[in-house]
């Protein structure tokens, strides 16, 4: 149909084949389409959009699906994608936990003109996260301190460093280990 010829103009095309039979298809974008109100949600020029995925019925729940999705994401992600956008039914409750399971998070619920269901817009990050937790020690006290009070700071909080506040001071006496515990996350080894 038209929708499906646009849609696929400028975007790659892939197919899941077996001796000569299509049994499944996805349509990955790299472009959005400023003309189509569903792209204002992939503005960002990190951002791919899949688009007309499925695999035909008598070959679902054997992972055809699956792979199709992640040679998407790795198209995308080797050609500098940061994320892979798409949307779906809300209604298509198990189509959503199937992307939820490859690694995709609702970010927006919105109603298309054209449909008469709302919809879920889901992304995957196609970077890794550099980030981890681990328990605080006595070296992250400045740290953990300087986080706190500006979190206080930003909602009008007051900071008691003698009362209420002190046992960010000294975390591992405060929260000994192993029955409580005080973690800190960390990016890039920064607190």
């Amino acid at each position: 149909d038209e929708e499906t010829a646009r849609r696929v103009q400028g975007a790659r095309v892939f197919v899941l084949e077996d001796a000569g039979t299509l049994w499944g298809t996805i349509t990955l974008d790299p472009h959005a389409d400023s003309s189509d109100p569903r792209e204002r949600f992939y503005h960002d020029s990190g951002t791919w959009v899949i688009h007309q995925f499925g695999v035909r019925p008598e070959l679902r729940g054997q992972g055809w699906g699956s792979k199709l999705l992640a040679h998407a994401c790795a198209v995308a992600k080797e050609a500098g994608a940061t994320e892979i956008g798409l949307d779906t039914a809300m209604p298509a409750t198990d189509l959503v936990a199937y992307y939820r399971r490859q690694g995709f998070e609702h970010r927006h619920e919105v109603q298309w003109e054209s449909a008469n269901y709302r919809s879920t817009v889901m992304f995957q990050n196609l970077v890794p996260d550099k980030r981890v937790v681990r328990f605080a020690t006595a070296a992250d006290t400045e740290d953990v301190v300087a986080i706190v009070q500006a979190v206080y700071k930003e909602y009008g909080f007051t900071w008691e460093a003698d009362g209420y506040n002190a046992d960010l001071y000294d975390t591992e006496s405060a929260y000994p280990r192993p029955f409580s515990y005080f973690w800190v996350g960390l990016e890039g080894g920064k607190v």
